[in-house]
């Protein structure tokens, strides 16, 4: 089974190489007083945005075990060189992560996410060592994240699995209207990521939404404004339908 990430990765199916322009998106720029500072935020990028979703989501529905979820599936799989398992040193870190946002819980937020895969770029989870920038920069990701939700919301579900086929997605965020993806990015949208939440758009039935808590953006489409040949295109060439 395929995701849809490495799926739109890799499309390189012309006429169709764009399939929806990042310029099609409606955006919204949001407001407040926080102050990113510069760090080693690029060092620390995957972990970065798995930790602010993970937060996330934890701050929103109350649930540290649910929105930790997938990191504890992946620590009871995950070999450890040490006396003490995976899954004890996951519970350990876990002990650590409460509502308050403090340093620990971000240090120990950005160590449990370890297990979901990053190992390619951290070999041991004791390399993970935030330094005080981004600790304070994902501190803010999160309460912009967690004040973006509350006011589009009420959020209904997250981390939701959608299939078709061979072809799996995971979805960040639901609300009433809309699909929200939560991408940590420097940048303005790509047509890779378009085209991922256009994806699951036409998988899932909802309008599609990016938030970016680092530029404080938010990017929403609605399908009414897509050709069906474009739609056609994507049915066929990534769902497979």
């Amino acid at each position: 089974m395929s995701s849809i990430i490495n799926v739109t990765r890799k499309i390189k199916c012309a006429p169709y190489k764009d399939y929806v322009l990042p310029a099609q998106f409606q955006t919204e720029s949001l407001h407040d007083d926080y102050s990113l500072m510069p760090g080693e935020d690029k060092k620390y990028a995957t972990l970065i945005g798995m930790a602010t979703d993970y937060l996330t989501r934890y701050l929103l529905e109350g649930s540290k075990e649910n929105a930790f979820e997938t990191s504890e599936l992946c620590a009871c799989v995950t070999p450890n060189k040490t006396f003490k398992s995976s899954l004890d040193i996951f519970n350990e870190l876990m002990n650590g992560i409460n509502k308050s946002l403090d340093r620990q819980t971000i240090i120990n937020a950005c160590k449990v996410v370890f297990f979901d895969g990053p190992e390619a770029y951290f070999p041991n989870i004791e390399d993970i060592n935030p330094d005080e920038a981004t600790i304070n920069n994902i501190r803010i990701f999160v309460k912009r994240a967690v004040q973006f939700f509350s006011d589009h919301g009420p959020v209904t579900d997250t981390g939701t699995i959608l299939r078709s086929g061979q072809l799996i997605g995971f979805i960040d965020y639901i609300t009433k209207d809309t699909l929200w993806d939560l991408k940590v990015l420097r940048n303005e949208i790509s047509s890779t990521y378009t085209l991922q939440v256009l994806t699951y758009l036409l998988m899932g039935h909802h309008q599609v939404g990016i938030y970016n808590p680092r530029l404080n953006k938010a990017y929403t489409l609605d399908i009414r404004t897509i050709s069906d040949d474009i739609i056609h295109a994507i049915e066929k060439d990534i769902i497979g339908i």
